[in-house]
């Protein structure tokens, strides 16, 4: 059940600005806490979403650019620049 909910507020709360809270909100009433467990792990949840995030933005980048070598070539970058500075000159 633990692993349903937390797959659940991965994808379908990721996207929602404040989406971490939701599914905060979501544990405490599935699992039964107590609604004073609330404020504790919104808490943690505000702790940890930031380097979250910015590990996230920060994968996505690198995996994009991971992806455009395998199909560019290893020097995709020189190229796209010599492309820009030819089209600049133009």
């Amino acid at each position: 059940m633990a692993m349903a909910v937390a797959v659940l507020s991965a994808f379908v709360l990721s996207g929602a600005p404040g989406g971490g809270l939701v599914g905060e909100m979501l544990i405490v009433s599935l699992f039964g806490f107590p609604a004073e467990a609330f404020p504790l792990i919104a808490t943690i949840g505000f702790l940890v979403d930031p380097p979250a995030t910015c590990l996230n933005a920060s994968g996505d980048t690198i995996a994009s650019m991971m992806v455009t070598r395998l199909v560019e070539g290893k020097d995709w970058l020189d190229k796209r620049i010599r492309q820009e500075k030819e089209e600049a000159a133009e």
